[in-house]
């Protein structure tokens, strides 16, 4: 957490403002994750961590990045993000 020593300050100012803090782009991996380990059950757990972790640091709220047809992500983009452009 030492790397976002100055992110977890900017998020409590914001939120002792009454401002929301989203962090923009997360996930276990990027550029549409590794197979074994971004769609494994010790991910997902992480990933509930991670996101109790923002929650705690005053994030109000998290955008998971998530790929096409042939990413690695536990999370998948439903059709719905699809048909509107969010999803590969």
């Amino acid at each position: 957490m030492r790397s976002f020593h100055a992110d977890i300050a900017a998020a409590k100012t914001a939120s002792d403002r009454g401002l929301e803090v989203v962090m923009s782009e997360t996930n276990s991996a990027s550029c549409s994750g590794f197979a074994g380990l971004s769609d494994s059950f010790g991910v997902a757990m992480w990933l509930i961590d991670w996101a109790l972790t923002l929650a705690y640091r005053d994030f109000s709220s998290a955008l998971l990045h998530v790929g096409g047809q042939s990413a690695f992500y536990n999370v998948r983009p439903s059709l719905n993000c699809r048909i509107l452009g969010g999803g590969n």
